[in-house]
């Protein structure tokens, strides 16, 4: 749909801030939300931008209010621009009957392959995490085997039935080895530290090293 341009002798502009609200509403309401835009990786090129100060003042009190969010003020900037860029797109798209959807969709591409590794990071962070404290609890005799088991079988389970759970239950395989590996390691170091002081004639007790 092409809009239609405006015609000679018209006096005054529209306001186009209402209609943003208005969008922003319909999307709010209808459960959405802006895109989260994370920096991405692969090729890039440098933007030579000079900001005016305000909108320079601007970028930057966003941020300083979503510092938790955002963590570093380019993530917050790169939002903006990618905001920005889509809405120039569509614009052009209705004012001059131009399919930007190609470039449109690239754009989306992006923010959704990021969302979706970051998401798989953020699951093999947690999984990684939740097992770490449970083999030290085993190893710590705070849980048994059968107690362990079971809680790794809970963790899994929480996932629909299929190729995900399954990918689940390989990685937690794999995270398994890997951190009994390290904690094996540790129990040898203590050990053979032990067996050191004791052949030099120390030991330690509160932390202290005594001579036997």
């Amino acid at each position: 749909m092409r809009v239609k341009p405006r015609t000679k002798g018209v006096v005054g502009k529209v306001d186009y801030v209402p209609y943003i609200s208005e969008a922003l509403e319909k999307l709010i309401d209808a459960g959405g939300n802006l895109p989260e835009v994370k920096k991405l990786t692969g090729p890039t090129q440098r933007l030579q931008i000079t900001a005016h100060l305000h909108i320079a003042d601007a970028l930057q009190g966003y941020w300083e209010r979503h510092r938790k969010e955002y963590v570093h003020r380019s993530k917050s900037d790169y939002k903006a621009l990618y905001v920005g860029v889509i809405t120039l797109l569509k614009d052009e798209e209705l004012r001059e009957e131009k399919n930007n959807q190609e470039e449109i969709s690239k754009l989306e591409a992006l923010i959704r392959e990021k969302e979706k590794k970051h998401k798989i990071n953020r699951e093999i962070s947690l999984i990684r995490s939740e097992t770490r404290i449970l083999l030290q609890e085993r190893e710590d005799e705070i849980i048994s085997d059968e107690q362990f088991y079971e809680q790794l079988e809970e963790m899994v389970m929480v996932y629909p039935e299929g190729e995900h759970r399954i990918r689940i239950g390989k990685l937690l395989d794999k995270i398994i080895a890997q951190e009994q590996t390290k904690i094996n390691n540790l129990n040898r170091q203590n050990k053979h530290r032990k067996m050191e002081r004791i052949a030099k004639g120390i030991d330690v007790v509160d932390g202290k090293y005594q001579g036997c």
